[in-house]
């Protein structure tokens, strides 16, 4: 998935980024504005689905980009170290993954 898509910022056509712009519930983030309650966009792209708060971390989105339970899935569709998030540390030396505050993690 094209990230830059996904926040509306690429500047290549489809056919010519390298990165894939189809937004599908097995590829795209849940929505934290919309988890809290406040989401404005009408034409948002980021899944509108609940999902507990204290959920675990879905591992197959994070690390290969896709759950093939898409909008089903019980687990948080999050970009963000499922370790650092859920046990407040990470052993990877060069991991490229978000690692938030508790506070960034649940909003």
């Amino acid at each position: 998935l094209c990230t830059k898509h996904l926040f509306g910022k690429c500047e290549n056509l489809a056919d010519k980024c390298r990165y894939s712009h189809v937004l599908s519930p097995e590829v795209v983030p849940i929505c934290r504005h919309y988890q809290n309650d406040n989401c404005l966009k009408t034409d948002c792209p980021f899944s509108h689905v609940k999902v507990n708060e204290n959920a675990p971390i879905c591992r197959p989105f994070v690390y290969k980009g896709y759950c093939a339970k898409g909008n089903q899935c019980l687990h948080r569709h999050v970009i963000e170290c499922p370790d650092w998030v859920e046990k407040g540390k990470c052993k990877r030396t060069r991991c490229r993954l978000p690692h938030p505050t508790k506070k960034e993690s649940r909003n």
